[in-house]
């Protein structure tokens, strides 16, 4: 290897690697003068044949080869000229938490959707409820429900009809502290009834309990009495099938043809001489009364 010398006669610091001569740079013609360039002539081609390519000096690059000039590229096979193994393939994993999430939204999506109908469907039923209710409190007369809380089974349309006035007693006496129990009142209107009873441990102490569709409401206090232990009576004192016959004749006994009976009390009112008593109270347009039965059903007055 020997070290070229720069025009000044002095070494180059870099050898050049091979010890070959550099080639003599290619003819490029003869260059343009001002008058030449700013007249626009076309300057000479170069001529001369150009160095030829004496390859790498420091090798081939790796993985060229297949193409001219190219080895292989590791990992892609097929294509002619390239050559070199594929690359390893690996499986890929499930991803178990990615399914777990997409089924947590599905589930919780239908579970949207579930409860969307149920609340759905929950007020429309509800909505119907309140519907019903309106309409059986609006009509004054029994309904299908009311008659069968009552057990009645003869299509009574008011509670003084049929078995209405026995049964619904029974109820207050099952429903109401106290064997049996002790009532100062019940008052019994056409599909509805309240009862004001003796609390069965402190006497003076009364509560008034009423009965609607059904249902018996809670306790309403009363004014204390002292006379209360005087004036309570127990339903088995009362003919109640008697006191409905009665009621059935009301209009012809009272002589009112176009009235209707608008309740029934039963007490020990203050001029019955401390007996059970039952008052019918008959309405008109025209007129109106009541009929005063004792209570095994004989009718004691009548005032019209």
């Amino acid at each position: 290897m020997t070290n070229a010398s720069n025009q000044w006669g002095q070494p180059r610091s870099t050898p050049i690697p091979g010890g070959e001569p550099v080639a003599a740079p290619p003819d490029l013609g003869t260059p343009m003068t001002p008058s030449q360039f700013i007249g626009g002539q076309t300057p000479q081609a170069p001529t001369g044949t150009p160095p030829p390519m004496t390859g790498m000096p420091y090798g081939t690059a790796p993985g060229m080869g297949g193409i001219p000039g190219m080895g292989g590229i590791p990992g892609i096979g097929g294509m002619p000229g390239m050559g070199g193994t594929g690359f390893p393939t690996t499986r890929r994993r499930r991803n178990i938490g990615g399914t777990i999430f997409v089924w947590s939204m599905i589930l919780l999506t239908l579970g949207g959707v579930g409860v969307g109908v149920w609340a759905a469907v929950k007020g429309v039923q509800t909505a119907n409820d309140a519907t019903e209710r309106s309409n059986q409190l609006s009509d004054p007369h029994l309904s299908d429900d009311d008659r069968a809380a009552l057990g009645l089974t003869g299509g009574e349309q008011n509670l003084w009809e049929g078995e209405g006035l026995a049964r619904m007693a029974a109820v207050f006496d099952a429903s109401i502290a106290g064997e049996p129990t002790n009532f100062t009142q019940i008052s019994f209107y056409s599909d509805y009834a309240f009862a004001i009873a003796q609390h069965p441990t402190v006497p003076n102490q009364l509560d008034q309990y009423g009965w609607r569709l059904g249902v018996l409401d809670p306790p309403t206090p009363q004014s204390n009495d002292d006379d209360a232990p005087n004036i309570v009576f127990t339903i088995d004192q009362v003919n109640w099938s008697a006191v409905a016959g009665v009621a059935a004749q009301a209009n012809s006994l009272l002589g009112i043809t176009d009235g209707e009976i608008s309740h029934v009390m039963v007490d020990k009112g203050i001029f019955s001489d401390g007996n059970v008593t039952v008052r019918i109270y008959v309405t008109s347009p025209r007129a109106s009364g009541y009929i005063e039965v004792a209570a095994d059903g004989t009718v004691l007055n009548i005032y019209s």
